[in-house]
């Protein structure tokens, strides 16, 4: 779906990519067993809290965050921060409806949605073998939900 070469794969980025995927999971599992009574938006401002943290420490110590420079780019971190908020908020307000697994699969749609919102919004081309992998996604994610229905 996002059209990646093989070729240049950073092999520190894959590593970090999975290490994040691992611990997005964690999140989705751990939090409704460990946390059930924390309400959704106290859930995501200890968690983006934490996150932001984080991220500052490691800015400080690689001395590498560098702020947008321009309007525009401050009004995109701006509004980054605050729909991730709001799609943080409202995945752990789903979450203990659908569950993790159920939660994690539909969370397979955001890349297409992403793509989709960048095709609309900012022109992007999408390759054929993009539209054919979005399809298969979408695909995947019906054919699951139908499956875990019917058992």
């Amino acid at each position: 779906m996002l059209g990646v070469a093989a070729e240049g794969v950073n092999v520190w980025g894959v590593a970090a990519a999975l290490a994040a995927s691992a611990c997005f999971s964690a999140v989705l599992v751990l939090t409704p067993k460990l946390a059930p009574t924390l309400a959704a938006p106290v859930r995501t401002f200890l968690m983006m809290t934490t996150a932001a943290t984080l991220l500052l420490a490691a800015s400080a110590v690689s001395q590498q965050f560098q702020w947008p420079d321009d309007p525009a780019g401050a009004a995109g971190l701006a509004g980054l921060a605050l729909f991730y908020a709001i799609g943080i908020v409202v995945l752990f307000l789903v979450l203990p409806l659908l569950g993790p697994t159920h939660t994690a699969v539909v969370l397979n749609l955001e890349p297409i949605a992403v793509a989709m919102v960048a095709w609309a919004a900012l022109g992007e081309a999408l390759s054929p073998m993009q539209v054919l992998g979005a399809v298969v996604v979408v695909a995947a994610v019906i054919y699951f939900q139908v499956a875990a229905r019917r058992k």
